[in-house]
């Protein structure tokens, strides 16, 4: 019986020690940006260019918004940019790289310069907000509760483009 009970503590210890070191080392990253002074739908932005700094100014990274949506799209060292227009298999390759190298990089992120049209805004400062998922629950096989545990870091910057001024930064 000890030995039972041995087993299934060992096996709960593992997979809560995985969950653990998953959602310590695997991120992801969300930038909502709004263009206040836009007609278009939400405020989307479309053909932005980002670079994402730390307290000293510094770039950490690079992006972009796409042209459809206006989605934030953040360029990898070697993989590139994770988009909507990869295949399945090379996504999951960009994906994984990616969720590995933000969370080399994202705590640190304090500033961001943005490109769009005419309009430059240099060195805002940024808050990042970060949310871990629940360890616990990663491993249950439900659709809206289990799978890998992620930290999942978010941005949010309100612009008005044509006064080129920033109008809230939400975090």
């Amino acid at each position: 019986m000890r030995g039972i009970i041995a087993l299934f503590i060992g096996i709960a210890a593992g997979v809560l020690g995985y969950g653990w070191w998953h959602v310590t080392t695997h991120a992801t990253f969300h930038v909502y940006l709004a263009d206040k002074s836009a007609a278009g739908r939400y405020g989307q932005l479309h053909d932005a260019q980002l670079a994402f700094l730390d307290a000293s100014g510094a770039t950490l990274a690079r992006g972009k918004t796409e042209g459809k949506y206006g989605t934030v799209l953040v360029a990898h060292p070697s993989a590139g940019y994770c988009g909507p227009d990869l295949p399945r298999e090379a996504y999951g390759a960009c994906f994984k790289a990616q969720s590995e190298w933000l969370v080399g990089w994202v705590p640190r992120l304090a500033q961001v310069e943005l490109t769009v049209e005419r309009c430059r805004l240099e060195r805002v400062p940024i808050k990042v907000r970060a949310h871990p998922d629940n360890v616990l629950l990663w491993w249950v096989p439900l659709p809206h509760v289990g799978g890998k545990p992620y930290t999942h870091y978010s941005i949010s910057l309100d612009i008005d483009s044509k006064a080129c001024a920033v109008t809230g930064n939400r975090g």
